[in-house]
């Protein structure tokens, strides 16, 4: 869906920002690509704007109402990631919701359908008319915007410890849904840390710590640098080599270095590119 549209405001509506741009985004759990994005705004009376600005104290807030939907996507996009490193060797970036995504869920062209909050009785007390109070709205609604920014700002208003106003039910499933982010942002920093210490130990070529020095290894008189060859390739120049590898094992050089092969001439399975490596899909569609 196009909502890159011009929104008409009437004099007693605001445009809220969901959240303010910060390194949020930089662990891809988040949509928006600045905080002017459409995805991140809210038409809101004055008032409620006023109150929905104060992201870990709101007086109003309001999130997605199938957080499951959000549970399942995360585990699976998971299991995604985990495959890119136990098949390539290499790390990718976690895939989240978009609107679209999660309006398809309901059927819905209009947005996708959200629970909404008054967390604290700003309105005022007037004798024809007095406001909703403390707690969850009766009606639920739909947004166009990025259920990412919701999230984000829900999660900040959990850590206050005395918020009132959102079901015991809601908290709890939105604590259900921090713990698998948390576990994969952990791998995913645990895999780098791990991938960053393996570049930083010495050695003369691409994984000659982890080897046995092979039949086909030479080494420069003069230099003393050693290099290793595939099998049946050490009389060939290197242009003719990585030639002929290609065609029969694009694994082999795919690497930043010439690879090594092992005694039973099996290329090492470490470090090589993603363009070389088969292009995995997975349906992130949560059930």
């Amino acid at each position: 869906m196009d909502y890159n549209i011009t929104i008409p405001l009437r004099a007693y509506e605001h445009v809220a920002h969901l959240i303010a741009f910060a390194t949020i985004r930089a662990r891809s759990l988040l949509n928006i690509p600045n905080p002017g994005d459409f995805n991140n705004a809210i038409l809101l009376c004055p008032l409620c704007h006023h109150n929905f600005d104060d992201y870990t104290s709101p007086g109003f807030d309001f999130a997605p109402s199938n957080i499951n939907f959000f549970i399942q996507w995360e585990q699976k996009d998971q299991e995604r990631r985990r495959a890119a490193r136990r098949d390539f060797g290499h790390r990718t970036t976690r895939i989240c919701p978009e609107p679209d995504n999660y309006a398809q869920q309901r059927a819905s062209t209009e947005g996708g359908v959200y629970r909404r909050f008054t967390v604290r009785d700003y309105f005022p007390k007037l004798r024809t008319h007095s406001g909703p109070g403390i707690g969850e709205l009766v009606d639920e609604a739909r947004w166009h915007g990025d259920p990412m920014a919701t999230l984000r700002r829900t999660f900040l208003a959990l850590g206050n410890m005395a918020i009132e106003g959102i079901p015991r039910d809601v908290k709890a499933q939105l604590r259900q849904l921090q713990a698998p982010y948390e576990d994969g942002d952990a791998e995913d920093a645990e895999e780098l840390d791990q991938s960053v210490e393996q570049e930083d130990e010495p050695g003369d070529g691409v994984g000659d710590r982890d080897r046995q020095d092979g039949p086909n290894d030479s080494q420069d008189s003069q230099s003393g640098r050693r290099t290793y060859h595939a099998p049946g390739t050490l009389d060939q120049s290197p242009a003719d080599t990585r030639a002929g590898a290609q065609q029969s094992d694009p694994v082999a050089w795919a690497g930043s270095a010439v690879r090594y092969h092992d005694q039973n001439g099996d290329p090492s399975p470490k470090r090589f590119r993603t363009s070389d490596a088969p292009q995995q899909s997975a349906d992130l569609t949560a059930t």
